[in-house]
């Protein structure tokens, strides 16, 4: 019985001094000897700070078995961008079972596909090996994450069938087909037969389903005439505008370039198609001529008059009602086009905009103020993934190849982060749609995704008690050990037998049996 104490003691106070540059081995033998299994002791240390990449590592050597799921948890508690070199050095201890861990880390991180790619390709350069299997074992995932992010991005832009709002600088109103007017703000849904109105000053970005974006400009009115657009069903794709009066600036889509006779912008004097084009209508009653300024592309603009048709390219352009070029344009309309900011950063502007709101909803659910119940948890899940998909599109991106999958990877740190805080709010957002309590919720989420160390004391939560000593946590009365039971005995062992877990697919054991 002494025995078993003092061993309880230092098994103790080892997996709960302090955390240190390197983790002692025999320490975890003693664990698992004593009936903890690898899970656990990782969360322990975890619990206390050691480095998440650390704890992966030293179970690896230690319990080979358990090094998946040790791998999986572990990437639970750490940033995006430190998950695929935690794979990898943790598949190179245990190559045999590199498959394995790349399959278990990818189970559980968020399904993004450069994320789930950078896995895939870190396991394999450190055990090249293993990269047949690891390709086939995570191809079918990386496609599906792939045709997910798009479906979603399309869905959210959909709204009610014509896109939504990304931007809104100033007073700017929405008449719907009814007469009823409402305030234009972030993530609000447009449908056909919408107007926008905007005031001095104002200005309002908006995103389509068919990754085409335009700006409504300051004293301008804008009618959503026809939009339609299924990736699916590319013969009823449909796009057509109308301003008004005021000043739009727009960038094309998959419409234009899959069906460019589907798009039009019209005004009172003109209709304009688009042929893979970023351009800006000015239009006002009151002047002789309409103008245009392509950026980049083509318009093929016809006038209402007498159906003459013109073809523009790169340059600023002043036509008649009649279709005849003016030679002349008025300084100041040079001056108005050349001021007016790209479509890029307009686009930009809304993702800042876009990422700061989904940071301030991340740090109020973290600290569990006001948490959305059942009734509210729908509208906040629209939300932020409005949000996501607004800073998505704000943001640039390179394309890659990856198994004969095509897919666009960003090293912009405010997308990462943005998507860093996405996923525990819709890991709540899930829970409490399938009837977790909101406190349940938030704390499961919480575990789900553990903030790091750093990030959990500065939002005020502090980490176990310890002694004096600031090394173990407080000790019974006799100085020993932890509080103890009626009997006397330290609390009793966790259930599980030996502590190695065993993986579904064969492999060997090494480094220790746990059976000694």
């Amino acid at each position: 019985m002494k025995k078993f104490q003092i061993n309880w003691v230092i098994l103790l106070y080892l997996l709960t001094s302090s955390a240190s540059a390197a983790i002692n081995l025999n320490d975890i033998k003693i664990a698992l000897k004593w009936g903890e299994s690898a899970s656990e002791i990782a969360q322990r240390l975890l619990k206390f700070g050691e480095n998440p990449l650390l704890i992966s590592q030293s179970i690896a050597q230690v319990a080979p078995k358990s090094a998946p799921t040790v791998a999986a948890l572990m990437a639970q508690a750490m940033p995006d961008s430190t998950i695929p070199n935690m794979a990898a050095t943790t598949a190179q201890i245990v190559p045999s079972l590199a498959a394995n861990i790349a399959v278990a880390v990818a189970e559980v991180v968020p399904q993004y596909v450069p994320l789930l790619v950078q896995i895939a390709e870190a396991v394999t350069k450190a055990v090249p090996s293993s990269k047949t299997v690891v390709n086939a074992a995570l191809r079918d995932k990386i496609a599906a994450a792939s045709a997910a992010e798009k479906h979603e991005r399309q869905s959210m832009l959909a709204g009610n069938g014509a896109g939504i709002v990304a931007y809104v600088k100033g007073k700017a109103y929405l008449i719907m087909p009814n007469g009823n007017r409402q305030r234009l703000t972030v993530g609000t849904d447009l449908s056909n037969g919408a107007t926008i109105v905007t005031g001095k000053g104002a200005s309002v970005l908006v995103h389509n389903p068919d990754e085409s974006s335009y700006v409504v400009n300051e004293k301008s009115r804008f009618k959503i005439k026809n939009y339609h657009f299924e990736e699916s069903k590319p013969k009823k794709d449909k796009s057509i505008f109308y301003l008004a009066k005021g000043f739009l600036r727009f960038v094309s889509g998959i419409i234009a370039k899959r069906n460019p006779n589907k798009v039009e912008y019209q005004t009172p004097m003109m209709v304009a198609g688009v042929r893979g084009t970023e351009a800006s209508l000015y239009y006002r009653p009151s002047d002789k001529y309409q103008y245009f300024y392509v950026s980049h592309g083509k318009l093929l603009v016809m006038s209402l008059s007498n159906q003459r048709r013109i073809s523009i390219k790169s340059g600023i352009y002043a036509i008649s009602p009649e279709g005849r070029m003016q030679k002349k344009i008025p300084l100041s309309m040079k001056k108005h086009f050349k001021a007016i900011k790209s479509m890029r950063d307009f686009s930009r502007k809304a993702a800042i905009s876009a990422y700061s709101h989904m940071i301030a909803m991340n740090k109020q659910l973290m600290a569990g103020n006001k948490l959305p119940n059942q009734n509210q948890i729908k509208a906040f899940k629209n939300k932020i993934s409005k949000l996501k998909v607004i800073v998505d599109k704000g943001t640039e991106y390179s394309s890659r190849k990856w198994g004969g999958i095509h897919y666009k990877i960003s090293k912009d740190p405010l997308h990462n982060e943005a998507i860093y805080a996405y996923k525990p709010m819709m890991d709540y957002a899930h829970l409490v749609e399938n009837g977790v309590q909101p406190q349940d919720a938030h704390h499961k989420m919480r575990e789900f995704r553990k903030v790091p160390r750093e990030a959990r004391e500065a939002q005020g939560d502090s980490p176990p008690p310890r002694s004096e000593d600031g090394l173990a946590p407080p000790r019974s009365e006799d100085g020993l050990a932890p509080p103890r039971s009626e009997d006397g005995l330290p609390a009793p062992i966790p259930a599980g037998g030996g502590g190695c877990e065993v993986p579904s697919s064969p492999s060997t054991l090494s480094s220790f049996n746990c059976e000694q």
